[in-house]
């Protein structure tokens, strides 16, 4: 497989923005361009009062993250607003319930753990309710959603069922003569069938890791939520606990 030097343009049914197809991949058609006309329409469901939700998947180490904020950053450049990843991280529910609070006007909402913000959520809970009613309600708050998820975990299907847009990180070490760059894949959502919401592929595309002081910024953030919800745990089964304890002496 080498990339040509000059792409090749073309226009797809799905996407607006013309793509620039570059190679062929395991029979796959690459795309230079592709998470720009993913950006693209991500805006453009978000200018049309539309809900707007990206699940990213992949395993450890596949690049998830970096697709994240690659995305993220092609969205904020077009709608003008600074990228901030402390407005825009959310680590659990806890942090989206915060930036509801304090009226955050960046109306991009990621979850880069989505496994512990989604995947312990019984649907029948009150937690569970609460994202379910969110989701429900996102065409009126105006929120771009982006969603990390382990390739082997699940989401509830009250939640999966809002998701526009599929991205998949299938390669975790890229070829050599594409200089560290990962690949991905894009999926629309269809009728389920088959075990699965989605399996119509728009395309294969290819990112760049983000630069190491992004990086280094996003890994403090992440280590600093992180902690705040370990602590946050440990209080509940601390006061779990004590009242057990409180009820068993009576």
């Amino acid at each position: 497989m080498t990339e040509i030097e000059e792409p090749i343009r073309v226009k797809t049914p799905f996407f607006e923005t013309p793509l620039d197809w570059v190679c062929s991949y395991y029979g796959y058609d690459v795309f230079s361009n592709l998470l720009d006309a993913v950006a693209d329409w991500c805006v453009e469901r978000l200018k049309n009062d539309n809900q707007c939700v990206v699940i990213i998947r992949g395993q450890t180490g596949s690049g998830k993250s970096h697709l994240a904020m690659q995305l993220i950053k092609r969205i904020c450049e077009r709608l003008k607003l600074p990228f901030d990843i402390h407005e825009m991280y959310l680590y659990s529910l806890y942090d989206l319930a915060e930036k509801i609070k304090r009226k955050s006007k960046n109306p991009i909402n990621w979850y880069d753990e989505g496994s512990i913000t989604f995947n312990s959520l019984d649907s029948t809970s009150e937690a569970g309710k609460l994202m379910g009613m969110f989701f429900d309600t996102m065409r009126i708050d105006h929120y771009i959603s982006i969603i990390c998820l382990p390739s082997d975990k699940e989401m509830s299907g009250r939640i999966i069922k809002h998701a526009n847009l599929f991205l998949e990180c299938p390669e975790k070490v890229p070829l050599p003569n594409f200089s560290f760059r990962g690949f991905f894949e894009v999926y629309k959502r269809t009728i389920y069938k088959s075990g699965k919401f989605y399996d119509a592929r728009l395309g294969t595309g290819i990112f760049r890791p983000i630069p190491k002081k992004i990086r280094e910024q996003y890994d403090l953030i992440k280590r600093k939520k992180a902690d705040e919800f370990k602590l946050m745990l440990a209080e509940k089964l601390l006061k779990k606990a004590k009242k057990k304890n409180g009820s068993d002496e009576e």
